[in-house]
């Protein structure tokens, strides 16, 4: 029933608190329309099941108060009806407690009756408008237990024990069957606040909504205990027969109602640590592309740190290369050699920086790659003396000894070379030759790649803690340098899972020492 109905209704439709002020209302004006017309010996006053009682005219108008009090939300109009209902109560007490009798339409409720609906009015303000769950649950299962005590009370030697106690004896079956289904609606709507904070409203009708069982827990005992009332009323089945059904309904659902209640929850907390386990994954997913964004923005940044110095200072060197060349030809001074060789320096440094800077974005695009390009590292050098040939100085000697071969990534290797090859390239001694070895070799678990070469090499010693850093430069005279060149070496090598020494000395040379796991 409740898949068919998910498909066509609001899942809070079928809250029971609605079809419960719905009876309240209906049952209230039939008693009262049965006192207008002096029928009063009939099931809906409750006179039928119990003779010495009858649902009084007072408590009709108390009762649809009650139901008034469901539907209003702002406070300050709640709190007018509601003084209003509890001084009827008062009222009621005074003519109870000075033995003030009146006639039919004018007698007071029981005491019970009186106790119960200050009870229940109570218990309904404080789910509306308080958070006092404590107070209010006392209140409103004291309401819960003397109704259904009442309903059962009549099945068992019909009041002879407690005839003479708080106006049992007086407490019509009908008014004890409407506190008790008032009574289970408050609780529901104490739920449904709860879950109204926690913003449940917009989730799909299915079985992980609560409202999808409340029906089972709370509609259900009201609609078979009405339906059994209106079908006794109607004489289609006899009076005991009706209590005993809602006596064993009752019985019934609770124990359906805790087994379900505990199946599902079973369920819920299957569904919720699946739901758990799989968001914690995401998470873990969320994490790493988190770190892979924070560290590609570093790498931006650096990108855009070495744009920066690569190409704007060649530009400006450029500029005051011209400025150069304009002033000596004012003054007649052109030194065309000396104006060649700073040319040249300049293209060469924008080379060195062009070079650098389209190396590194093949790095920056293949970072996410799975599955990136590989190339062995002797076929890597001769691409790369190849491209490097037009900037490769005079009086420079390659020699390569390569013993044993690896596979790396092609954006990888090349950087590496690159940045090894344009820095001996950049800071060759000027008038000896450049020499540059290259040599590998295996040891134990390791692949190991040699780089030496003659240049004017620096005091290492000196910097050994600040080396591989971003924006160092240790050569100060040089304007080629954009002091990332050794930084990027080590980043390439790290995202190899590998390690880089170096070793320098003044006039001696550098040597670079790259270990990496033998695969």
């Amino acid at each position: 029933m409740l898949k068919t109905l998910k498909k066509y209704i609001e899942p809070n439709t079928l809250l029971s608190y609605k079809f419960t002020v719905l009876i309240t209302v209906i049952t209230a004006a039939i008693n009262v329309y049965s006192w207008f017309t002096h029928q009063t010996e009939n099931f809906f006053t409750g006179h039928s099941i119990n003779p010495d009682a009858t649902m009084k005219v007072v408590t009709s108008i108390s009762f649809i108060i009650l139901a008034a009090l469901y539907l209003i939300n702002k406070e300050g109009s709640f709190k007018v009806l509601f003084v209003s209902g509890l001084s009827l109560q008062a009222i009621q007490l005074g003519y109870t407690f000075f033995d003030i009798s009146e006639v039919e339409i004018l007698a007071p409720s029981s005491l019970i009756t009186i106790v119960m609906f200050i009870l229940i009015y109570t218990s309904l303000y404080l789910v509306k408008f308080k958070d006092r769950n404590s107070v209010f649950l006392s209140l409103n299962s004291i309401t819960y237990i003397i109704s259904s005590f009442a309903i059962f009370y009549y099945l068992f030697n019909k009041g002879d024990i407690f005839k003479n106690i708080l106006g049992f004896r007086t407490l019509s079956w009908n008014t004890s069957i409407l506190f008790f289904i008032n009574s289970i609606s408050i609780f529901e709507l104490l739920l449904v606040k709860k879950i109204s904070r926690l913003q449940l409203k917009h989730l799909p009708f299915n079985q992980s909504h609560p409202f999808y069982y409340f029906p089972l827990f709370f509609l259900g005992p009201i609609i078979v205990t009405t339906t059994v009332s209106v079908l006794t009323f109607l004489n289609f089945i006899d009076i005991t027969a009706g209590e005993y059904f809602i006596f064993l309904f009752l019985n019934f659902s609770i124990f359906i109602s805790m087994f379900l209640y505990s199946f599902k929850f079973i369920d819920y907390y299957k569904d919720i640590s699946l739901k758990s386990k799989k968001i914690e994954e995401t998470n873990k997913r969320l994490r790493l592309l988190v770190e892979e964004l924070n560290e590609k923005n570093l790498y931006l940044e650096d990108f855009a740190s070495i744009t920066s110095h690569n190409l704007r200072e060649p530009i400006i060197a450029l500029k005051e290369l011209y400025s150069y060349y304009k002033d000596s030809v004012r003054n007649n001074d052109l030194n065309v050699p000396e104006l060649e060789s700073m040319y040249v320096t300049n293209v060469e440094n924008l080379n060195y920086g062009l070079n650098a800077l389209i190396n590194y974005h093949k790095f920056i695009r293949d970072i996410d790659n799975q599955f990136p390009n590989k190339i062995t590292l002797s076929k890597s050098l001769e691409n790369i003396y190849q491209e490097l040939e037009y900037l490769k100085p005079d009086n420079t000697i390659f020699h390569s000894k390569i013993e044993a071969d690896i596979e790396l990534p092609k954006s990888y290797i090349n950087n590496i070379f690159n940045n090894l090859i344009t820095n001996s390239f950049k800071f060759k001694k000027t008038t000896d030759e450049l020499k540059i070895n290259i040599s590998t070799y295996r040891a134990r678990n390791n692949f190991y790649i040699l780089y030496k070469d003659n240049g004017i090499g620096f005091d290492a010693s000196l910097h050994k803690d600040e080396i591989f850093k971003k924006g160092k430069r240790f050569h100060k005279a040089s304007k080629s340098s954009s002091g990332y060149g050794l930084y990027y070496l080590k980043l390439y090598v790290s995202r190899l899972n590998g390690q880089v020494d170096l070793f320098s000395k003044v006039n001696k040379g550098t040597i670079v020492r790259i270990k990496l796991k033998n695969e």
